[in-house]
């Protein structure tokens, strides 16, 4: 085959009962052959972000026609069909909220975390606009979050200039209440500064993550049936998860795993979270 002569990674892809294909992946780069061994698409590149050195510290998880692969390095992976011949390869997407949209960005329903020491604060210079000015108590920024969302008092803002450490432009999606400093102030969970998800899995029909790089410990989950969607909402039973491995250490997450339990293993321990047969995870 095309891809026998370069190191390489192989998993299973099942669509249906007579439809089975195989993943071979190599340094950024994607080949599909059907169970015969006959090439169905060959050198795929675009989006392959993966390299010999981290093939066999890929995870994946397939749900359907769509397969998600992860490394904590890496932006989330996700490869569909869409056809019996054809596959395509995209970074994976939060959901966007579009009943909120400002000078056509829309709000995210992805996660927040408060990464920054919690006396850091950031003062706008207004509380709505297209170009409004944040400023940091402290050091915070880097370039790369140029394009990345904060939540300031729980309303949400894009990041779409950096200046400096302290100094950032943003596009304000939600009224602010004031102009105050405010140290109540989060950031993506996910992002290119932060890193990515490690682990992934489908269970009890959420999207599930785990790992991320700066917060290893983290688990979180889609809306249920919303795969793309990880808002938190009010918390309703139906809505997204966002919790860490309490432990006396720092347990990093390597994998999950869908079984009558959602099974966690960690670098200090394994996990599981328990149901009944009446109940999903809330």
């Amino acid at each position: 085959n095309t891809f026998s002569t370069r190191e390489t990674r192989i998993i299973p892809f099942i669509f249906s009962n007579d439809e089975v294909a195989i993943f071979a992946l190599s340094n950024n780069r994607l080949d599909v052959v059907d169970s015969d061994g006959a090439d169905v698409q060959t050198n795929i590149t675009s989006n392959c972000n993966w390299t010999t050195a981290q093939l066999f510290e890929l995870n994946y998880a397939q749900f359907g026609d769509t397969v998600f692969i992860t490394h904590r390095d890496n932006p989330i992976i996700e490869i569909k069909r869409t056809s019996a011949t054809n596959f395509t390869v995209s970074l994976f997407a939060f959901e966007d909220d579009d009943t909120v949209t400002v000078n056509s960005i829309n709000k995210t329903t992805q996660p927040f975390y408060k990464y920054a020491d919690s006396t850091i604060t950031l003062t706008p210079s207004a509380t709505t606009g297209n170009s409004v000015t944040l400023t940091a108590s402290s050091s915070v920024f880097v370039s790369a979050h140029n394009g990345t969302y904060l939540s300031i008092g729980g309303k949400q803002v894009k990041i779409v200039g950096f200046t400096n450490g302290t100094t950032v432009t943003a596009t304000i999606l939600e009224a602010l209440p004031n102009t105050n400093a405010n140290a109540d102030w989060e950031e993506q969970l996910i992002s290119a500064v932060r890193g990515f998800p490690q682990a992934v899995t489908f269970h009890d029909n959420r999207l599930w993550f785990g790992g991320i790089k700066d917060k290893p410990s983290s688990i979180i989950a889609s809306q249920i049936g919303g795969y793309f969607n990880f808002a938190l909402g009010t918390g309703l039973a139906n809505e997204s998860i966002n919790v860490a491995i309490a432990g006396d250490r720092v347990n990093e997450v390597r994998h999950l795993v869908s079984s009558r339990n959602l099974l966690i293993f960690t670098d200090g321990g394994e996990y599981y979270v328990p149901v009944s047969s009446n109940n999903t995870i809330t």
